[in-house]
């Protein structure tokens, strides 16, 4: 049987690549054909409601067809958003078409998530000769989480580069080839991906994201030993391995200025709080990591490029955390 199949992208982007483009063998980043949107929004109907804080839901579209303009609202910390009708032409129905079944996109997934601007994917199709119209699949959690949850919901689209899905074919490839021996990476992708079900600035993604950055760097610390903490681990690898990275993080800026070493601490003093069942409340002592949100995202990066470093060189990313 000949089968092909496209999957949705649910993220609004705006490719800077000319389309069709192969992002891994046989698979191919281009807009959606009109059969394809109109399939599409039937499931759109079904799944999205995008609710947006202040705004009755009726009067709220989808960003695939409509620019969102935010601007700053008449009331202290609220915000205005105002929809503006793009043209046919214009819209963000992106889709990746493929060959085959549908084997190859949670893979696919696991590289996208590792861009600077990471996409998510949605539903898919199947199609072929012998099937009668037209079958999906879909990962109800992560649907349901990305549509109503206000923090993890992208209105104004992603700017997608060559550099972008270059690094997702990359990976890809990588991810491909690992050896068995590394199986823990493979795990840390998995755990990564899991953290879609979840609300982005949930206590437990936090808690997800040091799991993450622990399994991929840190071995279980001696009870004898009082120097083999996870804080210590962790606080004088991060500093090596940060040399090595793809892309920059600065920490200063984001925090403040604060020392590295200093920051993992209190980062560490953050997660022993929620772990412990304490409030976790980000004041007094830990007010330099300023909110959740931006401590989630430094950890989402530093996760990102962990898991990108640990594909490049498994072997001295492990020798790291046994040491």
């Amino acid at each position: 049987m000949s089968l092909s199949g496209y999957v949705f992208i649910l993220t609004p982007i705006e490719p800077q690549v000319e389309t069709p483009y192969q992002i891994i063998p046989k698979h191919f980043l281009q807009k959606a054909e009109t059969e394809q949107i109109v399939n599409i929004k039937k499931l759109l109907k079904v799944f999205n409601t995008f609710p947006i804080p202040g705004i009755p839901d009726e009067y709220i579209q989808p960003p695939y067809e409509y620019d969102y303009i935010v601007t700053t609202g008449k009331q202290p910390g609220s915000t205005h958003y105002e929809q503006k009708t793009l043209p046919q032409d214009r819209w963000r129905y992106w889709v990746i078409n493929f060959e085959g079944v549908n084997s190859e996109l949670e893979e696919l997934q696991y590289s996208l998530s590792l861009m600077d601007q990471d996409i998510e994917l949605g539903f898919h199709f199947i199609t072929g000769d012998e099937l009668i119209g037209v079958s999906f699949g879909w990962h109800s959690q992560n649907l349901h989480t990305y549509f109503n949850d206000y923090d993890r919901k992208v209105i104004v689209p992603k700017i997608i580069s060559s550099a972008d899905l270059q690094l997702a074919n990359e990976c890809y490839s990588r991810l491909k080839q690992i050896p068995q021996q590394y199986s823990h990476i493979n795990r840390a992708f998995h755990r990564f991906d899991v953290l879609r079900s979840i609300p982005l600035t949930s206590e437990l993604t936090t808690i997800g994201l040091f799991s993450i950055i622990e399994s991929l760097l840190t071995h279980a610390p001696s009870n004898n030993d009082p120097t083999d903490s996870l804080v210590r681990q962790i606080k004088h690898k991060i500093p090596l391995v940060r040399k090595r990275f793809r892309r920059t993080i600065d920490h200063n800026a984001i925090f403040n200025g604060i020392d590295e070493e200093r920051l993992w601490v209190k980062l560490y003093a953050y997660r022993s709080k929620i772990v412990h069942g304490e409030s976790a409340d980000i004041s007094g002592n830990l007010s330099v990591l300023k909110d959740r949100k931006t401590v989630i995202a430094y950890l989402r990066d530093i996760v990102k490029l962990l898991l990108i470093q640990s594909l490049g060189e498994p072997i001295l990313m492990t020798d790291l955390k046994e040491c």
